[in-house]
């Protein structure tokens, strides 16, 4: 009977030694950890507000381009006002603020 509760200890320990060592290497040591896992999930996380962020521009650009296409003096307007484009002879004054960069 001792011979029975050894072996039924021993196989418990043995098996629970396993299972936590198990759970050790994979929290802790493969490759795929629950640091890198993390890690991944907040790249992941910065590419989709990034995504979101595109689909705004494109929509935005979307609307300027209908408008600019259906109208000469608002492709004039557009031309001028983003791309500081000027007539010949004319003079444009560019306002810039403290830190140089153009005002809109």
């Amino acid at each position: 009977m001792k011979n029975l509760l050894r072996l039924y200890r021993w196989k418990y320990t043995f098996f629970a030694g396993t299972f936590f060592f198990f759970i050790a290497w994979i929290f802790f040591i493969d490759g795929n950890n629950v640091f890198a896992l993390f890690d991944l999930w907040k790249e992941k996380k910065s590419y989709q507000e990034g995504i979101t962020f595109y689909e705004e521009q494109l929509k935005q650009i979307k609307v300027e381009k209908a408008e600019v296409l259906g109208n000469d003096d608002a492709a004039e307007k557009f031309a001028r006002e983003k791309y500081r484009m000027k007539k010949e002879g004319e003079t444009v004054f560019i306002i810039v603020d403290s830190d140089g960069k153009m005002l809109d």
